[in-house]
């Protein structure tokens, strides 16, 4: 009976004393593990005030859309360099591309003779907005073009334009179904247009 008591009371101490070395040891872990975990945490919480940012060589967009007439008309967008900002605004995230050396190609209409009317813009500076859905830039160089055929054409010639000018701003927005095209003090210079074969 003793022998079973000393026993008993030999592994009521072990165990005591395992688990004052665990909570010495492992408590004081568990505190430093937590407040790296909260510092991981609020860390990018505090970040979020801040734009992130990727910056793009050789971009290139091309977007189609429908005309109030059904057909498919393409845009073209190309800029030698961009930089992608995402900026967190509460729960929500906004896009905005801002692109340098940037030129674009906007088929306006198709023309059932076979013809497309293009305008050309070109700018050193222009910013698209993702989540707004339009596009816009400072002193821009502009030229309408009427071609033939319906594939929207890698370059143009500023000869074949029969309006070219520049703006102080442009603006392009695609969220109204239809795009919308805005000029502010647009100066123009209009040539005759050839005659159709």
């Amino acid at each position: 009976m003793i022998k079973r008591t000393t026993i008993c009371a030999f592994i009521l101490l072990a165990l005591f004393t395992v688990g004052v070395l665990f909570r010495a040891f492992y408590s004081s872990k568990t505190i430093n593990i937590e407040e790296t975990l909260t510092e991981a945490i609020t860390l990018p919480q505090e970040e979020d005030k801040y734009p992130h940012e990727q910056r793009r060589e050789g971009v290139s967009k091309d977007l189609w859309v429908n005309d109030r007439d059904g057909a498919r008309l393409h845009h073209h967008i190309k800029s030698p360099h961009s930089t992608l900002i995402a900026i967190s605004h509460g729960n929500r995230m906004e896009l905005v591309e801002q692109m340098t050396g940037m030129e674009c190609y906007f088929q306006e209409k198709l023309e059932e003779e076979g013809f497309q009317q293009i305008r050309y813009l070109q700018s050193e500076d222009g910013t698209y907005h993702y989540t707004g859905h339009f596009f816009d830039a400072p002193d821009v160089f502009l030229a309408l073009y009427r071609l033939s055929g319906k594939k929207l054409p890698a370059t143009l010639s500023p000869k074949d334009a029969y309006l070219e000018g520049v703006a102080n701003k442009v603006s392009l927005s695609f969220s109204g179904g239809s795009p919308s095209f805005h000029a502010d003090k647009f100066k123009a210079e209009v040539r005759p247009q050839k005659k159709d074969p």
